[in-house]
């Protein structure tokens, strides 16, 4: 049962650090992923990973998944089309520019680093259907 514990004290943290963030608005997700980091093993080390906590992020993201079919307006994204490609596009390909460039002042070169910035710059489908659906007016 440590990971009712656990969970409960993560959606604590996840909602005071993400209070403060939507008031300057940022994104709160920014808030979820800090709660981890800081309750995480490498920070305070109160919460480790579990199997039950992965089962239970399996779920939450399948249902963040499932929600954000459910409400996504077909007609809109076919209206701002290419203006979401462009945006996302430049989201990958700068984030990939940056991790590249400071792999590279850390030593990191040729396929190395390569291999490391396209996987950094991979985005993240669950932050991704988050912030839409946070945009949208449909916060999860």
């Amino acid at each position: 049962m440590d990971y009712i514990r656990d969970l409960v004290l993560l959606l604590i943290l996840a909602k005071i650090l993400g209070l403060p963030l939507r008031s300057k608005g940022i994104h709160p997700i920014v808030g979820h992923v800090l709660a981890g980091v800081i309750l995480g093993p490498y920070v305070l080390g109160i919460v480790y990973p579990s199997e039950n906590l992965a089962t239970i992020a399996s779920v939450a993201l399948l249902l963040l998944l499932f929600y954000t079919g459910l409400t996504t307006d077909f007609r809109e994204l076919r209206r701002r089309g290419l203006y979401i490609i462009l945006i996302g596009s430049f989201g990958v390909i700068a984030t990939f520019f940056i991790a590249y460039t400071i792999l590279y002042i850390i030593g990191i070169t040729g396929l190395q680093a390569l291999f490391l910035a396209i996987v950094i710059s991979n985005t993240a489908t669950e932050t991704v259907a988050a912030t839409i659906a946070y945009v949208g007016g449909r916060e999860i």
